[in-house]
C-alpha cells in the first residue's frame, strides 16, 4: 500500500499529529523525511501515529528516531502511537527497536 502523510490538528489545538500509513521504506524515504520536518515545525504538543503502518525498514526506524533526537535537543516530546499490525510490532519487539520508539527501557 502506498503511504500517506497526513498532519492533523486534533479537538485540541495544542496537539499536532502526524498520521502515517501504509509502507514505510527507502522507496519512499525522502517524502516520509519531508513529512516529518514539516511536523516537526508545528506549535504545540507532538504526537507521531504509526497505527495503520503495516511495513516499515531500518530507514523508516533510522528517520524517526532522529526526528525523536531532533526533538530532545529542542527540549519536546513525541508521543507515539504504534502499528496495529501485529507482525510489524513482532519485528520491533524481536529486534529491541519497539522500546526504542517507545523511550522506555
Amino acid at each position: 500500500m502506498k503511504p500517506d502523510f497526513k498532519i492533523k490538528k486534533a479537538k485540541n489545538p495544542t496537539l499536532s499529529t502526524l498520521i502515517v500509513k501504509g509502507e514505510l521504506g527507502a522507496t519512499n524515504g525522502k517524502e516520509f523525511k519531508q513529512s516529518l520536518m514539516n511536523w516537526l515545525q508545528e506549535d504545540g504538543e507532538l504526537e507521531l501515529s504509526l497505527h495503520d503502518v503495516e511495513a516499515m525498514d531500518t530507514l523508516a526506524l533510522q528517520l524517526i528516531y532522529s526526528v525523536r533526537r531532533t526533538a530532545g535537543l529542542a527540549g519536546r516530546k513525541i508521543k507515539m502511537v504504534l502499528p496495529q499490525d501485529k507482525q510489524v510490532v513482532d519485528l520491533l519487539k524481536k529486534t529491541g527497536l519497539y522500546n526504542i520508539l517507545l523511550n522506555t527501557k
